[in-house]
């Protein structure tokens, strides 16, 4: 599979990963994602593109809808969403007043966010961005940027939230990041939540297919990134890896959002859509 030039010009050079995950969001009832997927040229995605993502719709709505129940649960309202990309989760969360939400990419990414806010606005000006939404260009491997950033909320614990990064980084930038939020978190209080910690077992679960198997080589000719190299070899060896930097985990199965699922019906099989469901969500504190 190979990426396609969209509809929009200013949109071109979003890859094709992020348009892929932008039309399966788009099949969900999360806001925004369909005017997203619309506006970004997802239409451009060919036909067995589309069907592959569609079979893993499931996956990214619930791993979505999962980080925004546990961010609930805790009652926090400062928010720093790392490696955004598309998702429309500070439109949705900065909605309450009461919530600051920053979200951060690399640069060029970011510019691109900040156009699709724009157009989202132009087609409806009930898009705007939220007062308490705010958009900063970071490297979440640079810790000098990424204390500063943190520093920019008002006092108060911190939610460090994140879909879709930690797995395509090595088991040393995997650390590098750890130690920096470990850092942080040990001075705001607060948690970490994520959907990215995977075994190679997950990765399996999630792409039985050869459809989907050849997308995962999509991601590694798009990104560079070989997220199968890069996974852990079992649960247990990414629980420790994280104690020993000084974490506390709890796990929570994707499963606990099922009910919410609205792209389930696009899923390939039940054994597969089972099978999405049985991956999970880490809460990481620093103890």
């Amino acid at each position: 599979m190979t990426a396609r030039p969209n509809q929009n010009s200013q949109f071109d050079k979003i890859s094709y990963t992020a348009l892929g995950v932008a039309y399966a969001r788009s099949l969900s009832d999360i806001p925004y994602c369909s005017e997203i997927a619309d506006i970004c040229g997802a239409s451009a995605l060919s036909e067995a593109e589309r069907q592959v993502y569609a079979a893993l719709a499931p996956y990214f709505e619930v791993r979505f809808k999962a980080i925004n129940r546990l961010v609930a649960r805790e009652s926090i309202s400062n928010v720093l969403e790392l490696a955004s990309g598309l998702s429309p989760r500070g439109l949705i969360m900065a909605d309450d007043p009461n919530v600051y939400y920053i979200e951060t990419d690399l640069p060029a990414i970011l510019d691109t966010k900040k156009r699709l806010l724009a157009a989202l606005h132009k087609v409806d000006p009930r898009h705007g961005p939220p007062e308490h939404l705010t958009l900063l260009p970071l490297n979440v491997l640079d810790e000098h940027t990424f204390v500063s950033v943190a520093q920019q909320f008002p006092p108060g614990p911190l939610a460090i939230i994140h879909e879709g990064l930690l797995a395509y980084f090595s088991h040393n930038e995997k650390k590098i990041l750890a130690e920096i939020v470990h850092q942080i978190l040990s001075k705001a209080g607060g948690v970490w939540i994520t959907t990215d910690v995977f075994t190679r077992d997950d990765i399996r679960k999630s792409a039985p297919s050869r459809g989907e198997q050849d997308a995962v080589k999509g991601v590694l000719a798009d990104t560079g990134r070989d997220y199968v190299a890069n996974a852990f070899s079992t649960q247990a060896e990414a629980k420790d890896f994280f104690e020993r930097l000084g974490f506390k985990s709890s796990l929570y199965a994707l499963e606990a959002v099922a009910g919410e699922i609205a792209s389930a019906p696009h899923s390939a099989s039940a054994s597969h859509f089972h099978d999405q469901l049985s991956l999970t969500a880490w809460r990481l504190t620093a103890v």
